[in-house]
């Protein structure tokens, strides 16, 4: 983002996390609905949260899990940041793989609603039906192609991805909002 930008408006550190666990018809993940009340809000997003000053991204999710969904993880793997320009916000996502440390990775009711309206273990097929905020567009199509097992989430982990204002940033709509096929 451009510095004139960053300077009248500053960017906001995002960090959300990824978490993966095997389920019966394949790997899923967790996402939460956003409060209606909240920017966004009834949108699907990775759980995580702004990062407060002082604070890394990893403490961040740690933190944000905890208060969101109830789950102490541990983030593993750096993906690419990305840079985003919303007409409210300039954010700077730090997305993350995670792994969950104190629980049993088989059981999907550990979550607990605290700080969203809702959470959901999704198949990667799956992710297309939920509405995610623009900035999560591509990340989320790369984690559906992880999901499925044809590409590594952390092979383009090198350098900011921009997002913005680009015809290309299609936001994922429900199945009732998308264009005949």
């Amino acid at each position: 983002m451009n510095s004139a930008h960053d300077q009248a408006n500053p960017v906001t550190h995002v960090a959300i996390g990824a978490l993966i666990r095997p389920g019966p018809e394949g790997p899923m993940l967790l996402i939460t609905k956003r409060q209606d009340n909240a920017v966004l809000g009834g949108l699907w997003e990775l759980p995580g949260g702004k990062v407060e000053p002082g604070e890394t991204p990893e403490q961040c999710l740690r933190r944000e899990f905890l208060e969101e969904v109830d789950l102490h993880i541990a983030p593993t793997t750096p993906l690419a940041p990305i840079d985003h320009l919303y007409e409210h916000a300039a954010v700077r996502l730090h997305p993350y793989l995670c792994h969950d440390i104190e629980r049993d990775p088989r059981s999907f009711a550990l979550p607990r609603n605290i700080g969203v309206a809702e959470h959901r273990w999704v198949l990667a097929e799956d992710l297309g039906e939920y509405p995610f905020p623009s900035a999560n567009s591509e990340l989320m199509q790369r984690l559906a192609r992880h999901l499925a097992g044809h590409e590594d989430a952390a092979a383009q982990s090198v350098g900011p991805q921009r997002q913005g204002r680009f015809p290309s940033d299609v936001p994922f709509r429900t199945a009732s909002e998308r264009p005949p096929e």
